[in-house]
């Protein structure tokens, strides 16, 4: 959960710095509408960290009850992550022609774009994680008002979307 915030506030920054070298303004209403986005799933991230820390004695009396299968199911997502990330930090990368490197420093993802990724990466590796977590549906409940704002802020982008699109046919 701390990673997932990190990566957050990691993106919202390089998206900030993005955003100011954008020219015509559907670009920037776009930019303006994404930071307003992620800044709310920063907020919803924060307030369920604080929701499973303030109530974690709870948390862990209820993982106590957890049968047999259950526990070992999540047990195993747990070193599932563990094995992937290091994993990723120790393989080697082989090297490779000058004409093959160009090639893919041109496709290349921009740093805003990968910070996107690793971001949705670690969401997805919390929402697993949650399955387990007795205290999943009390949190959600105490983020529901902001899952609201992010459900209106998506289609208000949406709608900037396609207003830009319309525009330059």
């Amino acid at each position: 959960m701390q990673t997932l915030e990190s990566k957050q506030r990691q993106c919202l920054e390089i998206e900030r710095n993005l955003r100011l070298k954008s020219s015509d303004s559907c670009s920037k209403k776009k930019w303006e509408k994404k930071l307003e986005l992620n800044a709310l799933h920063l907020r919803r991230a924060e307030k369920a960290k604080d929701c499973v820390v303030q109530n974690i004695d709870d948390a862990q009396l209820s993982e106590s009850t957890l049968d047999s299968t259950d526990y070992s199911t999540c047990k195993s997502i747990v070193d599932s992550f563990k094995t992937s990330s290091s994993a990723a930090s120790s393989t080697r990368r082989k090297r490779r022609s000058n004409k093959r490197r160009k090639r893919e420093i041109q496709k290349r993802s921009t740093k805003a774009t990968e910070c996107r990724r690793s971001t949705t990466n670690w969401h997805k590796k919390c929402s697993a994680l949650a399955k387990c977590c007795p205290l999943t549906e009390d949190c959600k409940v105490e983020t529901k008002e902001i899952m609201d704002q992010i459900h209106s802020e998506r289609q208000t982008l949406r709608d900037i979307r396609k207003s830009c699109s319309k525009r330059k046919r």
